[in-house]
């Protein structure tokens, strides 16, 4: 139940990246320019095989597509290989639920999908990788490590707030609070980089 809920999770959130299913061309055309290098245009198509959701209002496309997981990880793979870090992101999040679908993989392949998004400047990638060290999720927990990549996804979250966009001002002070927090408790586990990692965040808020 637990990992259910995770994997519902991470689908909200892949779902919230900014772009990624807005149509406003046909079918063809964004496939035509995903080919031609547009890798805005790979992820859409990624998604659009993962959510069937391509009949929204002013598109010219078909009233439904087969949902249809290696078609969307072949696009997500074109996307990430192409270094779009939200293509990296997203194939990791498949990566996490399509082993029952043919994608495989599973976590050992999402982790490092999802630091080459962080890498990348993928406010996602970075607050997946910092749920997974804080729970020892594919990988050994390390309270530190999930701290410092909280501290990064709320900078990155905060670029889009600095933009006015609400929910990544939300999200940007979750992982700040979430990085004092996990720093607090590394440096009371004698971790002496984290209490300097604490003191220097708590110099800048």
């Amino acid at each position: 139940m637990r990992e259910f809920v995770r994997q519902a999770i991470v689908l909200a959130i892949a779902l919230s990246v900014p772009g990624i299913v807005r149509a406003t061309d046909s079918w063809e055309v964004i496939t035509q320019r995903c080919k031609a290098g547009s890798l805005d245009d790979c992820n859409r198509l990624g998604t659009y095989h993962v959510t069937r959701q391509m009949n929204e209002p002013g598109a010219n496309s078909p009233d439904a597509i087969a949902r249809d997981y290696k078609e969307a990880e072949r696009f997500y793979t074109m996307a990430c290989d192409g270094g779009d870090a939200v293509g990296c992101y997203q194939l990791g999040f498949l990566c996490t639920i399509g082993e029952l679908h043919g994608v495989t993989g599973g976590q050992a392949r999402a982790h490092p999908l999802y630091k080459k998004a962080c890498d990348g400047g993928s406010a996602e990638g970075c607050s997946n990788l910092a749920t997974d060290y804080e729970s020892g999720y594919g990988v050994a927990k390390n309270t530190a490590v999930a701290a410092a990549y909280n501290k990064k996804a709320a900078s990155l979250f905060q670029k889009g707030c600095d933009q006015g966009d609400s929910y990544q001002c939300t999200r940007s002070a979750f992982h700040l609070d979430r990085a004092a927090g996990l720093y607090r408790e590394a440096c009371q586990g004698g971790d002496k980089s984290s209490c300097d990692a604490l003191i220097r965040l708590r110099s800048h808020t």
